[in-house]
This record gives structure tokens, sequence and C-alpha cells, in this order.
């Protein structure tokens, strides 16, 4: 599956898929998207584009969220979650999918990496 979904990923990005594209191919496959999750949050904290994501908690609820990405590492990112209105730490394999948006943030003077995050893009 990871495999597969890699290929069409490459198949897809040179012609620019249209919004939404990445959201209904895990809809459609189930479970985690794997890589190119990491690359959109990447992408997010790189370019400081607010990116949507589809987070499972560890109590099994899945919502929607829209998140400013200020870190990420290995396991985990830190964020800024609109829906809570604060900065969260979230697991990227609880992340079902993600869409890169257009729409800018500005990371927050006060932010500091928490102890999951080493690195910032």
């Amino acid at each position: 599956f990871e495999r597969n979904t890699e290929v069409v990923r490459r198949i897809v990005m040179a012609r620019n898929p249209p919004q939404g594209f990445w959201r209904s191919l895990s809809n459609i496959f189930g479970g985690s998207a794997g890589s190119y999750v990491v690359a959109d949050l990447k992408k997010s904290c790189n370019l400081r584009r607010k990116v949507r994501i589809q987070y499972t908690n560890r109590d099994g609820a899945t919502r929607e969220r829209t998140i400013h990405v200020y870190g990420v590492g290995r396991q985990y990112i830190d964020a800024f979650d609109e829906h809570r209105s604060s900065e969260r730490t979230f697991k990227i394999d609880r992340i079902g999918w993600s869409e890169l948006t257009e729409t800018k943030f500005e990371r927050s003077r006060n932010y500091k990496a928490s102890r999951f995050v080493t690195r910032i893009f």
C-alpha cells in the first residue's frame, strides 16, 4: 500500500492534484496515508502554511483539525491547533490524512520545541 500510494503521488504531483485528492485517496484505501502526511507536515512548517488533518486521539475519537506546524520530529509534531486555540503535540502515526492549504500563518514568538521535536524545519 505505501509503495502504491507513493507511485500515485508522484504521477499526480507532476500535474498538480486538485484540493482534497489525498484525503479522498486515504478514504478509499483506509488507515494512515503514510509518507505524504510527513511531506505535508514538513512543507507546512517550511512554508508556514496551514494544514488540515484528520487526527485520532488516544481514546479513538477522530476529528478534522486545522493546524500550524511549528516543528517536526520523528514521531511527533508541535503545532498550534485552531480548534483548541493552543499549542499541542500530535503523534504523526495518528494522522489519517493531511491537506496543505494556501493560507499562511505566523509562528508564535514564544514557541519552544517540545522534547519530542528535535528539528524545526
